[in-house]
């Protein structure tokens, strides 16, 4: 098949193209930005960026034939593949597991998270809490509903240590819980982890999903990411 390599940086670009020679590959490669696609290419069967994006570029999509495939990291946290529908104006896929790639140069890093707030109907146990966050499914949900706060874990269980981090401001927070059960937070992020508690409750009410029911529709209407099936509409709304 025809392999078409576009990178951002021209010295790395003509690195790539040599190496790729010696070696024998028969790839082109072509200097750009990938986010705008490839100028002059038809529809091509796939596309695999190495970079993360946090919205996919409707180029994406034009340039990819029905029934081609997406392949993409998503922001900070997860990858997904894509199939384009056969009228060629939106691709729908699964999350395919958790990776974690550079980010696209151009990003603004002004992702926002929607302002949720805990509801009174179900109380949030802050034990089943830290033992779900050692987890990748709870850990995908909150990047799913707080895109702009990181989350990182240390440790396994009740005992685990929490540290958050709000990409636009830099505020941090480290979350411990005690023997007693109280929660400690040091740093001066203590909305965050309010945040990610509406979160967790969020999940909870979903169904507890598993990283692998979440799925993604990209058209001209927007990006929505959703669980089990497109028509249950957002995740989060």
């Amino acid at each position: 098949g025809w392999v078409v390599s576009v990178e951002i940086d021209a010295d790395l670009a003509r690195v790539a193209a040599e190496r790729l020679a010696a070696a024998g590959a028969r790839v082109e490669v072509r200097t750009g930005d990938g986010t705008a696609g490839i100028a002059g290419l038809g529809p091509v069967d796939r596309l695999v960026a190495t970079y993360a994006v946090e919205t996919v570029p409707g180029t994406w999509i034009e340039q990819v034939r029905p029934g081609g495939r997406i392949v993409f990291p998503w922001g900070r946290l997860g990858h997904f593949a894509l199939t384009v529908a056969e009228d060629g104006k939106s691709a729908t896929g699964w999350l395919q597991g958790l990776a974690l790639f550079m980010g696209d140069r151009h990003a603004t890093g002004t992702v926002t998270s929607p302002a949720l707030t805990l509801g009174g109907e179900t109380a949030v146990d802050d034990g089943a809490m830290f033992e779900d966050l050692t987890g990748g499914h709870l850990l995908f949900a909150l990047r799913v509903s707080h895109p702009g706060i990181v989350v990182s874990v240390e440790g396994s269980g009740v005992r685990a240590r929490v540290r958050l981090r709000k990409e636009t401001s830099g505020r941090s927070a480290l979350v411990e819980r005690a023997d007693d059960g109280l929660v400690a937070i040091l740093g001066e992020g203590r909305e965050l982890w309010a945040a990610l508690r509406a979160g967790y409750q969020l999940w909870c009410k979903r169904g507890r999903p598993e990283q692998w029911d979440f799925g993604m529709t990209v058209s001209s209407a927007g990006q929505t990411v959703w669980i089990h099936d497109p028509g249950n509409g957002p995740y989060v709304g």
